[in-house]
């Protein structure tokens, strides 16, 4: 099982988890939890055409389906079911886990020093879950920092 956020650690997370998926002859399932937020309107703003809730939710599922289409394309033969779940997201995560051999998640780059490299979520989820959890790094983007070989060379031609 997957966890998924919509942050930059999605992609390496679901290429780790379909790589393993289809090692294993796994179904891969993609779980993206979510909670409705509180809509900061103007008093005066006209009504939303469509409620906020199901907004969100629809957001919700649209990031999923992203998502799975990623993982889809890194690994076309992997069986892959997406959920959207309703919830905070370490209960919801610990309980769709709750079956599952293994449960991947998104952390930070080590080299965020100011950061703990595990975020909330993925630190309880590590303490908690049934199952083992692996945890996969976003890449870390070359800064000025690094100096100028670091930073991404310009390839083609300007017209």
């Amino acid at each position: 099982m997957a966890g998924v956020d919509g942050s930059d650690t999605d992609p390496p997370v679901l290429a780790w988890a379909a790589r393993e998926a289809l090692l294993r002859g796994a179904e891969l399932v993609v779980v993206h939890a979510w909670q409705p937020a509180q809509a900061d309107r103007a008093p005066y703003a006209p009504p939303c055409a469509r409620g906020h809730h199901e907004f969100q939710e629809a957001e919700a599922h649209h990031l999923l389906k992203r998502a799975v289409e990623s993982a889809l394309s890194l690994m076309p033969d992997v069986a892959v079911r997406a959920v959207a779940a309703q919830g905070p997201a370490v209960p919801t995560l610990l309980e769709h886990a709750a079956g599952a051999d293994l449960l991947v998640l998104g952390r930070r780059c080590r080299d965020q020093a100011a950061e703990p490299a595990l975020g909330p979520v993925t630190r309880a989820c590590v303490r908690r879950a049934a199952c083992p959890v692996v945890t996969v790094a976003a890449p870390r983007l070359p800064s000025a920092a690094d100096g100028p070989r670091a930073l991404p060379q310009p390839t083609g031609n300007a017209v």
